[in-house]
């Protein structure tokens, strides 16, 4: 729902979105929680990619967890700000953000509530950020 919700927002901006795992279909009991949360880290991907980047989404169910992955291939985060990333108000690079700085706080909480973890690490592969949401099974109806 989210990829479909955002796809418009993503070919406005020349940015391909798409899934590019799904190892099986899950549904998540609150899932208005877990919709704010994909939706923060989806359209932040999707808004901090510049034209002609990715920002893929990829749902890894492993033993008792689900990880969903966003993976983009924007500027990144940099290393002395992501401790910071998940309070009120805080923007990463306020020149170049819209937004409020609430959005991850706000998807953090929610997480939270749902018994989730939440993170964000610089790519490995090259320019970009991941986000994970991870979800222990019990909190899931599979």
């Amino acid at each position: 729902d989210t990829v479909a919700r955002l796809t418009p927002l993503a070919e406005s901006r020349g940015i391909d979105l798409g899934i590019t795992r799904r190892d099986k279909a899950i549904t998540i009991g609150a899932r208005a929680d877990f919709e704010v949360i994909l939706d923060n880290l989806v359209e932040n991907a999707v808004r901090y990619t510049p034209p002609s980047g990715t920002v893929d989404v990829a749902v890894i169910v492993a033993g008792q967890e689900a990880r969903i992955e966003i993976h983009d291939t924007g500027p990144g985060i940099p290393e002395e700000e992501m401790p910071r990333v998940f309070e009120r108000f805080f923007r990463a690079r306020p020149q170049d953000s819209e937004g409020s700085g609430l959005g991850l706080a706000i998807a953090k909480a929610a997480a939270e509530r749902q018994g989730a973890r939440l993170a964000l690490a610089m790519r490995e592969d090259g320019p970009g950020l991941v986000a994970c949401l991870i979800v222990r099974m019990a909190s899931m109806k599979a």
